[in-house]
């Protein structure tokens, strides 16, 4: 077997995103795209000619090689159409292991746990979207249920569009502001990240009017039957009114009987959970794996540390 590490512009990209979309555990954040817009100075582990790939998103400080997950990216580690094995991810990890600090979250196919590491389970909500809507909606709660009434008496309408400005305005002033890791610049990364999307017909933002006002904006992904909500947000009357939860609504209406899945992303923040379990109980569990994550956060707390995550 043979494994070799190539820098950015040595990946074949378009190879690349083949092995993405014939993956059985292929998901938006591996595509080229995904990964050109979250941190574009990325690299890869390639095994026997695309094979398996290992998207790496390394940084140096004070000539220290750390890897972790950038910001708005999940659930990267090892892709392939082939099995992949623990002996697999085991070299890969053993290629990689002059890093001496990791805080990466891995797609639930890469089930190895290296010796050295601590795991974090995270857990991400889902709708399985194979069965009727009728049968769906009957597992929704009684609030979301609630708020599906409102929105209808209100007659919002719900529309897809292009316009990045909106869902980025939203997001910013909904949940973008309380979250300490988001700085300005990471609004940028957004915006080029939904764009590179547009253009490659894998995203789709969705939003919804009262009237002529935008009330609420949110931008998926649809790709390897994955619908993946990213981020969003509503303004007051939007969340009055219920506007996310008939955003989400239409999409399950639209791909009702399909073998497609509704993702929600995952978030450890009580009430984000809470609005996604609103849909289904269903959950699925990846790994956040860490070593030296003590020094890696020391570090980051330095004087002048800044690095774009």
């Amino acid at each position: 077997m043979t494994i070799k590490q190539l820098n950015n512009n040595e990946i074949d990209k378009v190879k690349w995103d083949e092995i993405i979309a014939d993956s059985p555990n292929g998901i938006a954040y591996a595509y080229s795209w995904y990964l050109d817009a979250v941190f574009p100075t990325w690299e890869a582990l390639i095994i026997d000619d695309y094979a398996y790939v290992f998207p790496l998103t390394l940084k140096t400080k004070y000539s220290i090689r750390y890897f972790f997950t950038p910001i708005f990216a999940m659930q990267l580690g090892v892709f392939s159409k082939n099995e992949i094995t623990t002996e697999i991810q085991a070299l890969c990890y053993e290629y990689l292991g002059k890093i001496n600090m990791f805080d990466i979250s891995v797609n639930p196919s890469n089930n190895l746990i290296p010796k050295g590491f601590d795991v974090v389970e995270k857990e991400c909500q889902i709708v399985h979207l194979n069965q009727s809507y009728d049968t769906i909606a009957k597992g929704y709660s009684n609030n979301l249920k609630r708020n599906l009434n409102k929105a209808i008496k209100t007659n919002l309408v719900v529309k897809k569009t292009e316009n990045i400005a909106n869902v980025i305005f939203l997001f910013k002033q909904n949940r973008g502001n309380k979250i300490q890791e988001i700085k300005e610049d990471h609004y940028q990364v957004l915006s080029e990240l939904i764009q590179n999307g547009l253009d490659h017909k894998q995203i789709q933002i969705i939003e919804c009017y009262d009237d002529r006002e935008v009330i609420a904006s949110g931008f998926f992904s649809f790709c390897n039957k994955k619908i993946i909500y990213h981020k969003g947000g509503t303004n007051g009357k939007g969340k009055k009114y219920g506007a996310m939860h008939l955003i989400i609504d239409s999409i399950i209406r639209e791909y009702e009987h399909t073998d497609w899945t509704l993702d929600f992303g995952g978030s450890s923040i009580d009430s984000v959970k809470r609005f996604n379990k609103n849909f289904s109980d269903d959950y699925y569990t990846y790994n956040v794996l860490q070593k030296s994550p003590f020094l890696l956060n020391s570090i980051r707390k330095l004087k002048n540390w800044a690095i774009k995550e």
